[in-house]
């Protein structure tokens, strides 16, 4: 150390020039290209778990969407139907009722694809659950190597600041031993 503050002034009694530790060049942290890497990770899982959720949300609006549309025609053809055996037992031709059966007949069989489209759509929000959930693991991943690499960091950096003290109390004690005429430990 100098006193002073001013690096490398002589003292009386002390034939070197004393370096100043703020002179030193400050080391890098080792780990710092895999901090910055493990930081990238947390926000691209992030960013891929928003995207996971957003398509989930999407997900679930179009199962609502087919669910709703399979409702709707389940009960319009019930309403159809209920009209149909109205009219039977108001009184109709055979014929007539042959027709009304074959066309409720028909009618029903054109539910399948609706119904396709409701089990399709319940896939779909499954497998985007399942995708949210795998985001969500890579997110906890993601943040626990960055948290591994922060308590790296803490520990270097406290060993760093242990070790600068200890070569300061070293130089403060060469100084006071060359100013004072003792051997220095």
């Amino acid at each position: 150390m100098t006193r002073g503050g001013t690096a490398g002034k002589r003292w009386p009694g002390v034939d070197r020039m004393l370096p100043c530790p703020s002179m030193g060049k400050a080391r890098r942290y080792p780990l710092q290209a895999a901090e910055q890497l493990r930081e990238e990770a947390v926000e691209a899982a992030r960013r891929t778990l928003a995207e996971a959720v957003s398509a989930q949300t999407e997900a679930e609006r179009a199962l609502a969407r087919a669910e709703e549309a399979l409702r709707h025609w389940d009960e319009e053809t019930a309403r159809i139907a209920a009209e149909e055996r109205a009219r039977d037992e108001a009184g109709r031709t055979v014929a007539e009722s042959l027709q009304a059966q074959a066309y409720l007949r028909a009618r029903r069989e054109r539910r399948e694809p609706l119904q396709e489209d409701v089990e399709a759509a319940r896939q779909r929000l499954q497998q985007a659950a399942e995708a949210v959930e795998r985001a969500r693991a890579a997110l906890a991943e993601a943040r626990a190597e960055r948290e591994a690499i922060a308590r790296h960091r803490a520990k270097w950096e406290a060993a760093r600041r242990a070790e600068a003290e200890r070569k300061a109390e070293a130089e403060a004690e060469d100084v006071v031993a060359a100013r004072f005429g003792r051997k220095p430990r």
